[in-house]
């Protein structure tokens, strides 16, 4: 009987082997799976920067539009009060030029 149990441990010590043989190739092809992802995604890494480079460019552009079209509306503002002034003037000469006939 001694025999017999060294030969089941035997065997099931060798099932044992090949489970861990099957686990340890699963997680090999695992972590060969991840390193490839992490590769593609370091080869990603400079358009990923290029992008925040481009996005960066054009939030000065658009801070520069937006400066410039705050100093337009107070250009047009200025203007605006301005004909209102002559206007408001014109017509207080009006009034004095029919005042004075």
């Amino acid at each position: 009987m001694a025999i017999e149990g060294m030969i089941d441990r035997i065997v099931e010590l060798a099932r044992a082997n090949e489970e861990l043989a099957d686990k340890s190739q699963q997680d090999l092809r695992l972590r060969e799976k991840t390193e490839q992802q992490l590769v593609e995604l370091r080869s990603r890494m400079p358009d990923r920067k290029q992008r925040n480079a481009v996005k960066e460019i054009l939030r000065r552009e658009l801070s520069m539009a937006i400066e410039e079209l705050q100093i337009m509306q107070e250009e047009f503002q200025a203007a605006h009060d301005e004909l209102g002034r002559r206007h408001h003037s014109g017509s207080a000469n009006q009034v004095a030029e029919s005042l004075a006939k």
